[in-house]
């Protein structure tokens, strides 16, 4: 495997980039000492990855976080309970800094995570200089990663093919992603060409995996489960119900991920036009005490669109005074039509600079200047 990526490597040098280069004068050595560097990095890395293999009914976890709040916690706690931690760049940098023993997905994969760069410049010479780097974007897309994500326990084939190729299980994958909607609905801006920078391609491929492949891995993508994960570890594990559970709020994260993309992508295309199709991502706010009618459920939810990123709304209000229920509502839940009669008077108060009295009765609203003398 080695001497064939070797030689694409080469390949990538002939015959349009030898052209280019040979046109700046570039000393035939150069593209012999870029593909030999290069399958030396990828013989060391395949090198350390046969000191490493999991062993039968080794318990191994995946970890790979933008946001690595209470890392240190769910390592020492996975640690505690015997798992075998891999896990990515800054994630497993930040593990070991909390005296977690990690194994780095490369070790893993034995694949480099392709952000070599030869520089030649110091030869003194006038040439191109020779650069493979994708800057980690594959280093999780690889059989010996999604393999052992993907395969189900139950089917022997699975488990044979696994055995084959020296791929071991996940049992659990805890992943969360680029903070992509941050980063683009910033105050400060953001490039068209960050922008794409900051959409992730490994952590949904790995979420999307474990989520279908629930019943035998564990997904976890928001730090708020960590202690419940550990508590389930801690016991006899046979609760289906809490797998579908994580498994859901994998989906619906890549969902809500995905649908700001779109959004994104859409605004970039400079056409001015409702577009054809697009998704609405909503946040649960509330749960409301009933609907229009005391026999009808109800929930309020909060619009998370870029485009309504500080557009305020009656979502956004803070309440200062008064009560928070309609009548016979004593958990204090607020009740639909509550919801439904605030939110006129809340936009017509922020139509208006000046001081106001606003008095709203079945969502006919009425204002007044407040007067010099009150």
């Amino acid at each position: 495997a080695n001497l064939a990526y070797g030689a694409s490597a080469v390949r990538l040098c002939h015959p349009q980039t030898y052209n280019y280069c040979h046109s700046l004068q570039t000393p035939n050595f150069f593209f012999h000492i870029a593909s030999v560097r290069l399958v030396k990095a990828m013989a060391g890395a395949e090198e350390t990855t046969r000191s490493y293999s999991s062993g039968p009914g080794e318990k191994q976890a995946l970890i790979s976080l933008s946001d690595k709040k209470d890392l240190a916690f769910l390592g020492n706690g996975l640690q505690g309970l015997g798992f075998t931690i891999v896990s990515t760049g800054g994630t497993a940098s930040a593990l070991e800094e909390a005296g977690v023993p990690v194994t780095k997905v490369e070790q893993l994969t034995g694949f480099p995570e392709m952000s070599h760069s030869i520089d030649l410049w110091k030869l003194k010479f006038s040439f191109c200089l020779y650069v493979l780097q994708l800057d980690g974007r594959v280093k999780t897309l690889h059989p010996k990663v999604h393999g052992g994500i993907l395969a189900r326990r139950d089917l022997k084939h699975h488990m044979e093919a696994l055995k084959e190729h020296e791929i071991g299980t996940f049992d659990v994958v805890v992943v969360n992603l680029y903070p992509f909607y941050d980063k683009v609905s910033s105050t400060s801006g953001i490039s068209f060409e960050d922008g794409i920078e900051n959409i992730d391609i490994g952590g949904p491929a790995m979420i999307r995996a474990a989520a279908k492949n629930h019943r035998d891995v564990l997904v976890v993508v928001d730090p708020k489960d960590y202690s419940e994960l550990l508590e389930y570890l801690k016991g006899n594990q046979g609760d289906e119900w809490f797998h579908r559970k994580l498994a859901w709020k994998a989906f619906e994260h890549v969902s809500s991920y995905d649908s700001a993309v779109s959004e994104w992508l859409w605004k970039q295309t400079g056409v001015d036009e409702f577009p054809p199709k697009f998704t609405v991502p909503l946040s649960l706010k509330s749960s409301l005490r009933y609907g229009e009618n005391p026999h009808q459920k109800a929930a309020f939810y909060v619009d998370k669109r870029l485009s309504e990123v500080q557009a305020g709304g009656i979502a956004t209000a803070i309440q200062h005074h008064g009560k928070t229920s309609c009548r016979e509502t004593p958990e204090g839940r607020s009740c639909y039509s509550s919801i439904k009669e605030a939110a006129p008077e809340k936009s017509s108060v922020g139509l208006v600079s000046q001081s106001r009295i606003g008095c709203v009765k079945h969502n006919i609203g009425f204002t007044w200047k407040s007067s010099s003398r009150a």
